[in-house]
């Protein structure tokens, strides 16, 4: 490796995912014997801490997105904040601009944050949703990529977050008809890379509920978990609600261990105790389940097209995958489903395709 170099690493603010996958960039920056400054706010910031405490953090703004309380008015919500959205991207540059001025960053790394490049650094920008999509038809969804592939070329590099053979686990989100010029496969990103898939057994009737997203739909959902698992004592339970902050329920029953957050050591040891796991359909959360080769029940946040679309395609193209919509969901149901699911066998690489391709970025 050539000279140490000074990395800013900035997540986007849209649920922790995005910030989850940059774990294992920032672990492998700093192994290399990079000085690492990530850009981040509010629970994004405190993952990264938890994760990094002596990761120096700068205080990036975040979108601070509002969400519908129903999946009918999703995307309407989105485009209600378009103008909000656009003067973060504004306020981003400028943030930029003022931090290299003071830290003299060599490279940046932006996961989906398109604010984020600059002229005078190397830079690059995470995605896996290339084809973003609109709910709204085929041809939306034309001019979305379209529009989103210029996006995409303005920074030197786009590091697409998935497999190049497609369909990988993103299916047309990332490999559409057309990619960007600057476009590179990088394969997946997990914060459980290093993690032994057989070091623990799976416990018989025992599920992993692991609650994220964006509220209120997350609160709705783990009222709706919450009473199902109660009734439930025939089964085990491990319950996470996802929220550091989190209050615990009043009344918790033998067969639940509850918890309101929990560390990344410890939720790959719960993934690989349980005999499957009822999750969002958030990417990231899909490639941890990948690495680690654990089914799953994915009920995707109602009304996010990116969630809905890969529940129901890994629903049909992968054997450890099932799908349920938040509105009628039957716990008692899938859970007998997911019995029958087997976990697989690791095959993931030793060395994780995206080391090879991060150093060459640095040294080129």
């Amino acid at each position: 490796m050539n000279r140490k170099q000074k990395i800013l690493i900035a997540p986007l603010d849209w649920g922790l995912g995005h910030t989850t996958r940059c774990i294992p960039i920032i672990r492998y920056l700093l192994s290399r014997g990079h000085k690492v400054y990530a850009g981040a706010e509010g629970n994004a910031a405190q993952l990264l801490r938890e994760n990094f405490p002596d990761l120096e953090i700068l205080d990036l703004k975040g979108y601070n997105i509002e969400y519908s309380k129903k999946k009918s008015g999703f995307i309407f919500k989105i485009l209600q904040q378009v103008p909000k959205i656009l003067s973060t991207l504004k306020a981003e540059r400028r943030w930029l601009d003022m931090m290299h001025r003071q830290y003299h960053f060599d490279a940046v790394i932006s996961d989906n944050r398109y604010g984020l490049y600059h002229r005078d650094i190397k830079n690059v920008i995470l995605t896996h949703q290339v084809q973003i999509l609109s709910g709204m038809g085929k041809l939306a969804d034309l001019i979305l990529l379209k529009w989103h592939r210029r996006l995409l070329e303005k920074f030197q590099q786009c590091w697409v977050v998935d497999t190049e053979k497609a369909p990988g686990l993103s299916g047309g989100l990332a490999h559409p008809k057309r990619l960007p010029a600057n476009a590179l496969y990088i394969g997946y990103l997990s914060q459980f890379f290093d993690t032994p898939s057989q070091s623990r057994k799976p416990k018989p009737n025992h599920f992993l509920i692991l609650l994220s997203g964006p509220e209120p739909m997350r609160s709705q959902f783990e009222a709706k978990l919450w009473q199902q698992c109660s009734g439930l004592s025939q089964y085990t339970f491990t319950f996470i609600a996802g929220k550091s902050v989190s209050k615990a329920p009043e009344q918790i029953p033998p067969h639940i261990n509850w918890y309101p957050y929990m560390g990344a050591a410890e939720l790959a040891k719960e993934i690989l105790h349980a005999q499957g796991m009822v999750c969002r359909g958030g990417y990231t959360t899909i490639m941890d389940l990948q690495v680690l080769q654990r089914p799953a029940l994915l009920v995707p946040t109602p009304g996010q097209t990116e969630q809905e679309y890969l529940a129901r395609t890994l629903s049909q193209t992968s054997p450890v995958f099932l799908y349920d919509d938040q509105q009628h969901f039957n716990l008692e149901k899938e859970l007998a489903k997911m019995l029958y699911l087997q976990p697989g066998t690791n095959s993931q690489p030793a060395q994780p395709l995206f080391r090879e391709i991060v150093d060459k970025w640095l040294n080129c």
